[in-house]
C-alpha cells in the first residue's frame, strides 16, 4: 500500500507537469502566427533535413498522421504540428488551419483526414513562383494520452530545381530563418547512410548553434544501415571518434515505414515492432544503448528538451511581449487621429489652429527662438526689418542727386523753357519744385514701384512661413493641409490688396509738396538770409552746414552720405554774386536736396508700418477668421475624409496589440516547471546527454579518454554552469522578493503614521485656546516646506482621460498593486480588470472613470518616482482638473487615499445620478473670448424658463466647455457658429460644473464633512478649480472644505490655474495619469510651458 501511495504522489505531480506543458505549447501555437508577425521568437521544435531525407515519414511515426508524399518535394510549406492530450475525449480528432488563432472556429476532422486538407491547403498556396512558400500552415493533433510535442517541419533542402530555379537558395534561407533564433531547438533529420559531417543541415545548423547546445540529431533509415555490408553508424551516433560530429544532444536512431510498409497498410504498433526487431536483431545495431534508438524514446526526448527550452525562455518572452506592446501603443499613439466624430473633427481642427497660431504670433513677435537651421529663414520680425531697411536703401539711391550738374541743368532748363519770365526770377522757384517732386516720384512711379516690391517680398516670406506652420501642425491627413493652404493664399493676397492700395495712396500723397518739418523752414530762411548779408565764401560755409549730413539733427539720408557739396554746386554758389539769377536755381536745388530726403525718410516710414500692420500684425487674425468661417462648423467633416489605410493600420496595430494583450495575460498563468520527484525531471535533456557521454568515454582505454573525453565535459561544464546560473537567479529573485515585501511593509506602516490624529485634530480646544498659535505653526510648516521644494508641478487628469488597458504599465509596481487591492475592498468590484479589460463604454461611465482617474494619477507618481524621484517627492505645488483635484489633494496629504477613493466613488455616483435628470447636454467652444461667451450663454437661457447655460471649464485662452439644459446648450451652439466659433457637442458630456450639480452637491457635502476630521493640511501648495488660485503649504483644511463644497456647481477655472502656477515661478510640470491630456491643454495655454511639460503615462 505504502509503495502504491509513493508512486500515486510521483504520478500526480508528473501529471501536473503535463497540463501545464500541454497548457505552453498550446497558447504558443495559438500565438505563434501572432509573434512572427511582431518579430517575438518563441520556443519551438525545428525538423530539418536534406530532401528525401525522410522528414515527413519521421513525422507520420511521431504522431500518427499521414502526411503527403512525393517522388521528389512533397512538404513545400511549413507545417507546425502540435500534438496536445486531452484524457476527456472518446477519440483522437485533427484541425487544419493557415491561421493558428483560428483554431477555434475551424471544425474536427479525423487525423486520416488531415494528409487530404494539408494537400488542398498547399496547393493553394504553394503554386507557380511560390512553389515554395513561406507561409505556413498548422496542425493540431488531440489525443487522449502521450507526450506533449510541438513542431515545426520545413520544405527539405534541395537542389532539384525542375519546379522552381532558385529552390536550393530559398530551402536554406528559409531553415536559416526558421532556426536562427535561440528559442529554437534544431532537429536534423539524416538518413544513416550519409556522411554526418558533410550534411548541408548539419553545416546549417553550426553556423547558429557551433557548440551544438540545442541541436539534436535524428538518424533515418537505419534499417539500410543494419542490412550494409559495411557502415559506422554506431560510432557516429555515440561520437565515439575525434571526426565524428559532436552534439550535446546527441544522436537518436529511428526506423520509419517505406513505401512498401505504406502500401501494405502497416500501422504504427507494427512499425514499432518492426523497429525493435531491427535495433535488436542487427548485430551491428544491438551495441547501441536502448536510449538512442526508438520512435517513443525520441518523443520523450523531444519533449523533455522542449519542455526545459519553454521553461528557459518564458522570461524572455514575457520582456519582449511587454516592449513589443510598449512599441505598438507608441506606433498607435505617433499615428494622424481618425477623426470621425463631430466632437473628434473639431478637437482636431481647433488644436490645429491654435498650434498655427501660437507659432506664428511668436514669429511676428520675435520670441521665436530655434537652432534648426531651416528655421533660420522663418523667422518674420527679423525678416521684414531687413526688407524694410533694403526698401529705405533702395529709395534713396533713386533719389536724384539734385546738387549735380544733370540735375542742375534740368532745373536750369525748366526754369528757363517754363518758368523765367513770368515773374521776378527770385520767386520762380515753387512750381518747378512742385512739378519735379511730382514728375519724379509720383508721375514716374518711383515710389509705387519700390513699394510695392516690398509688399511682394513681404507676402511671398509670409506665405513661405504659414506653408511651413501648416506642413509642421496639420499633418494629419492631405485634405486638411491643401485646404489650410489654399484659404492662407487668399488671406495673404486680401491683405496684400489692402497694403497695396493704402501705400498707393500714400505714394500719390506726395505730389502735395508740404512739409510740417520745422527744421526745413529754419535752413532755408537762414540760407536767404546769409546770401544777402555775407560773401560767396560765408554763402558756401552756411550752405555746406546747411546741406551737410545731420543738418536737420537726424540721421543722414544715403543722398547725404555720398560726399561733400558737388563741384557744380559750390561754383554756383560762388558766381551767384556775379549772377543772381542763378540765386533761384540755387536755392530750388538746394530745397529739392533737403526736402526730398525728408519725404523719403517719412514714406519710409508711413509705409513700413502699413505693411508691418496690415500684412505682419493682422496676418494671424485673418487666417484664424478665415480658416474657421470658411472651414470649419458644418464644413468640418470636408477636411476628415475616412483614410481607409489609415483606419486598416490602426486596426491591424489594435489587434495586435489586443492580441498581444491577451498573450501577456495567459503568459502570467503559466508556471516554470519545478518538480520536486523524481530529480531527472528537474534537469534538461541536454545535461543528461552530456553526463551520458561523459560516462562512455570514460569507459574507454586511459590514452584515449584524455583526448575524447574533451568536448563531452565542456558541454557537461556548460549544462553544469546553466544549471547552476539557474538556482543562483533562483536565490537572487527570493532576496528581491524579500526586499519587495520588506519595503511594502514599511510603507504600510508609513501610510499608518499619517492617517494617526496630529496635534492639531487630537486637541481642537488647545488650537482654540491659542489660533494665533497655531497659524504660527502652520505659516511655519509651510515655509519650511517651500524650502525644501524644487519649482515642479504636478498635475492630474480629469475624466475623459480613460482608455481600455489604461495601468498596464505600472499594476506590476508594488505601490500600485496595494492600492488596487484596497480599491477592489472599497469600489466593490477589480478596478484592475475594468482598466484592462473594460469594455470602454461602461469605463467611460462618470461612476467608473472617476475612480479609474484617481487612482490613475497616483500610479503616474508612482512611474514617476522612477524616472524622477525629487520631481515626485519635492514639488513645489499640484493642481487637477475637475476629479483630478481629489488625486492632487490626496497626493499633497490633504486626504488618505482610502477617504479620497470613497469621496470619488460617491462623487462619481452622485453625479451620474444628477446627470440623469431633465435633458442635459455640453458643448465645448473655441474662439470665442470669454465675455463675448458668457453673453451667448445669457442669451441662450432666455430661450424659455428654467433654462441653464453656462461655462463650465475654462480650459484654455479661448476655450471653453459649457453646459446646461438640452434646448439651451442647442441655441448656444447656434449663436456660437455665427459668431464663428468652433463648437461641437460633447455626446458623453451632461451639465457638469453648473447649478443642475446642485443634488449631488450635497450628497457630496455630508461626505465631506464626515471625512474632514481626518483630512490634513496640504504638504505644498494646491491650486484649487474653483478659484484658480494656490492654497499654500500648511493651510487649514477648513478652507479645502468649502472649496470642494461648491467645486460641483462652479466652472473649473484650469487655465487661470496654470498661468498663475507660471506666474508663481513653475519651471517645469508633470502630468500623472493616461495619455496626454493636460499637456495638449498646455500647449494651447503656454507654448514654451508646454515644451517642459512630461507626461507619466501609465
Amino acid at each position: 500500500m505504502a509503495a502504491n501511495g509513493a508512486a500515486n504522489g510521483a504520478e500526480e505531480p508528473m501529471a501536473e507537469a503535463m497540463a501545464e506543458l500541454s497548457k505552453k505549447l498550446g497558447l504558443f501555437e495559438r500565438v505563434r502566427h501572432l509573434c512572427q508577425a511582431v518579430d517575438i521568437p518563441l520556443p519551438g521544435v525545428v525538423v530539418v533535413g536534406e530532401q528525401s531525407a525522410g522528414k515527413s515519414s519521421l513525422l507520420e511515426n511521431i504522431s500518427g498522421i499521414q502526411f503527403p508524399r512525393a517522388q521528389n518535394t512533397c512538404t513545400r510549406m511549413p507545417c507546425v504540428l502540435t500534438m496536445l492530450t486531452d484524457p476527456m475525449i472518446p477519440e483522437p480528432f485533427a484541425m487544419v488551419s493557415m491561421d493558428s488563432g483560428a483554431f477555434e472556429s475551424k471544425s474536427r476532422c479525423k487525423v486520416a483526414e488531415v494528409e487530404g486538407r494539408i494537400k488542398t491547403l498547399t496547393e493553394d498556396h504553394a503554386q507557380g513562383e511560390e512553389f515554395i512558400s513561406r507561409k505556413a500552415l498548422y496542425v493540431r493533433v488531440v489525443r487522449q494520452s502521450g507526450p506533449q510535442l510541438a513542431l515545426i517541419d520545413l520544405p527539405g533542402v534541395t537542389h532539384n530545381a525542375e519546379k522552381m530555379k532558385d529552390i536550393h537558395e530559398v530551402t536554406v534561407r528559409l531553415v536559416e530563418d526558421y532556426i536562427k533564433p535561440q528559442e529554437m531547438v534544431i532537429l536534423c533529420v539524416i538518413p544513416a547512410m550519409s556522411d554526418f559531417g558533410n550534411a548541408e543541415v548539419i553545416k546549417l545548423a553550426r553556423k547558429f548553434d557551433p557548440a551544438g547546445l540545442r541541436t539534436l540529431g535524428v538518424v533515418t533509415k537505419c534499417d539500410d544501415a543494419a542490412q550494409a555490408e559495411a557502415s559506422d553508424i554506431v560510432e557516429k551516433v555515440l561520437m565515439t571518434r575525434d571526426s565524428d560530429v559532436r552534439l550535446a544532444l546527441g544522436f537518436h536512431c529511428v526506423v520509419n515505414r517505406s513505401q512498401k510498409n505504406i502500401d501494405e497498410g502497416m500501422s504504427r504498433t507494427d512499425l514499432w515492432q518492426k523497429e525493435v526487431k531491427v535495433f535488436s536483431d542487427s548485430e551491428r545495431l544491438r551495441t547501441l544503448p536502448p536510449e538512442n534508438w526508438g520512435t517513443s524514446r525520441l518523443m520523450e526526448k523531444i519533449a523533455s528538451v522542449q519542455e526545459a527550452r519553454v521553461d528557459e525562455c518564458l522570461p524572455k518572452i514575457k520582456e519582449s511581449v511587454r516592449a513589443k506592446m510598449l512599441q505598438l501603443r507608441q506606433e498607435l499613439r505617433n499615428l494622424p487621429p481618425q477623426a470621425e466624430t463631430e466632437a473628434d473633427q473639431f478637437r482636431l481642427f481647433n488644436g490645429i489652429l491654435v498650434k498655427i497660431n501660437a507659432d506664428l504670433e511668436q514669429r511676428v513677435r520675435a520670441e521665436y527662438i530655434s537652432t534648426e537651421a531651416c528655421d533660420r529663414d522663418l523667422a518674420i520680425a527679423p525678416k521684414v526689418a531687413l526688407m524694410v531697411q533694403t526698401f529705405r536703401q533702395k529709395l534713396f539711391a533713386a533719389n536724384p542727386e539734385w546738387l549735380g550738374q544733370d540735375m542742375i541743368d534740368e532745373v536750369t532748363d525748366t526754369v528757363e523753357t517754363f518758368v523765367h519770365g513770368y515773374t521776378v526770377d527770385n520767386l520762380t522757384g515753387p512750381q518747378v519744385f512742385i512739378n519735379l517732386v511730382k514728375r519724379i516720384f509720383v508721375e514716374d512711379g518711383l515710389l509705387q514701384g519700390e513699394v510695392a516690391d516690398l509688399i511682394d517680398r513681404v507676402a511671398k516670406h509670409l506665405g513661405k512661413v504659414v506653408y511651413h506652420l501648416i506642413e509642421q501642425h496639420a499633418d494629419l491627413n492631405n485634405v486638411v493641409a491643401a485646404r489650410l493652404a489654399l484659404k492662407a493664399d487668399d488671406v495673404i493676397d486680401r491683405l496684400t490688396s489692402k497694403a497695396t492700395g493704402f501705400c498707393d495712396a500714400l505714394a500719390r500723397a506726395q505730389a502735395v509738396t508740404s512739409t510740417t518739418h520745422g527744421a526745413y523752414m529754419v535752413k532755408l530762411t537762414q540760407f536767404r538770409k546769409s546770401w544777402v548779408q555775407e560773401g560767396a565764401q560765408r554763402l558756401q560755409e552756411i550752405l555746406m552746414h546747411v546741406l551737410s549730413p545731420g543738418g536737420y539733427g537726424e540721421g543722414p539720408s544715403d543722398a547725404s552720405e555720398k560726399g561733400a557739396l558737388t563741384p557744380e554746386f559750390v561754383a554756383m554758389v560762388k558766381a551767384a554774386p556775379a549772377e543772381p539769377q542763378k540765386l533761384a536755381i540755387l536755392e530750388i536745388c538746394a530745397s529739392l536736396h533737403v526736402y526730398t530726403g525728408n519725404m523719403i525718410e517719412g514714406f519710409v516710414e508711413m509705409a513700413a508700418k502699413l505693411v508691418k500692420f496690415y500684412m505682419v500684425e493682422e496676418l494671424g487674425n485673418e487666417l484664424q477668421e478665415s480658416w474657421r468661417m470658411d472651414l470649419g462648423g458644418s464644413k468640418l467633416h470636408e477636411l476628415f475624409p475616412k483614410d481607409v489605410r489609415l483606419v486598416q493600420r490602426r486596426d491591424h496595430i489594435k489587434q495586435m496589440t489586443d492580441g498581444l494583450a491577451e498573450f501577456m495575460e495567459q503568459l502570467s498563468t503559466l508556471r516554470i516547471a519545478c518538480i520536486a520527484t523524481p530529480k531527472n525531471v528537474r534537469r534538461t535533456y541536454a545535461q543528461r546527454a552530456a553526463e551520458k557521454v561523459s560516462t562512455q568515454d570514460e569507459a574507454k582505454k586511459a590514452e584515449m579518454d584524455q583526448q575524447r573525453s574533451h568536448g563531452c565535459r565542456r558541454a557537461r561544464a556548460t549544462a553544469q554552469g546553466q544549471k547552476e546560473l539557474g538556482e543562483a537567479e533562483d536565490e537572487e529573485n527570493e532576496d528581491e522578493e524579500e526586499k519587495r515585501q520588506r519595503k511594502e511593509a514599511e510603507m504600510k506602516k508609513e501610510r499608518a503614521k499619517e492617517v494617526e490624529p496630529t496635534s492639531e485634530t487630537t486637541a481642537p480646544k488647545a488650537a482654540a485656546k491659542s489660533p494665533a498659535a497655531a497659524k504660527a505653526a502652520r505659516a511655519d510648516k509651510a515655509d519650511k516646506a517651500t524650502k525644501e521644494t524644487l519649482p515642479i508641478a504636478l498635475i492630474f487628469p480629469g475624466e475623459g482621460g480613460e482608455y481600455v488597458n489604461m495601468l498596464d504599465g505600472v499594476k506590476d509596481n508594488a505601490e500600485v498593486k496595494e492600492m488596487l487591492s484596497q480599491a477592489k475592498e472599497i469600489l466593490g468590484y477589480d478596478l484592475l480588470d475594468m482598466c484592462l479589460k473594460g469594455p470602454a463604454d461602461k469605463l467611460a461611465e462618470i461612476k467608473y472613470c472617476q475612480p479609474a482617474m484617481f487612482v490613475g494619477g497616483l500610479a503616474g507618481i508612482c512611474k514617476l518616482k522612477f524616472q524622477n524621484k525629487a520631481a515626485a517627492e519635492q514639488p513645489r505645488c499640484m493642481a487637477g482638473l475637475s476629479v483630478g483635484e481629489y488625486t492632487a489633494l490626496c497626493a499633497a496629504g490633504v486626504l488618505s487615499f482610502e477617504d479620497g477613493l470613497r469621496l470619488v466613488k460617491l462623487r462619481g455616483e452622485a453625479m451620474q445620478e444628477a446627470a440623469q435628470v431633465g435633458k442635459q447636454a455640453m458643448l465645448s467652444v473655441a474662439g470665442l473670448e470669454q465675455q463675448v461667451l458668457e453673453q451667448c450663454c445669457a442669451d441662450a437661457e432666455k430661450q424659455e424658463p428654467g433654462s441653464v447655460c453656462r461655462i463650465a471649464f475654462v480650459l484654455a485662452p479661448k476655450f471653453f466647455c459649457c453646459a446646461g439644459t438640452e434646448n439651451a446648450v442647442s441655441k448656444l451652439k447656434t449663436l456660437a457658429d455665427s459668431k464663428g466659433a468652433l463648437q461641437a457637442r460633447m455626446e458623453s458630456g451632461s451639465a457638469y460644473n453648473t447649478s443642475l450639480m446642485q443634488p449631488a452637491q450635497g450628497k457630496l457635502e455630508k461626505a465631506l464633512q464626515e471625512a474632514f476630521p481626518k483630512m490634513k493640511p496640504p504638504s505644498c501648495d494646491v491650486y484649487m478649480n474653483v478659484t484658480g488660485q494656490p492654497l499654500p503649504a500648511g493651510t487649514d483644511p477648513k478652507v479645502i472644505l468649502r472649496l470642494l463644497q461648491k467645486q460641483l456647481t462652479s466652472p473649473v477655472l484650469w487655465n487661470p490655474i496654470i498661468e498663475k502656477m507660471i506666474q508663481d515661478g513653475v519651471t517645469e510640470v508633470y502630468e500623472c495619469g493616461p495619455l496626454s491630456q493636460l499637456k495638449g491643454l498646455m500647449q494651447q495655454i503656454n507654448a514654451q510651458m508646454w515644451s517642459k511639460t512630461f507626461s507619466m503615462e501609465i
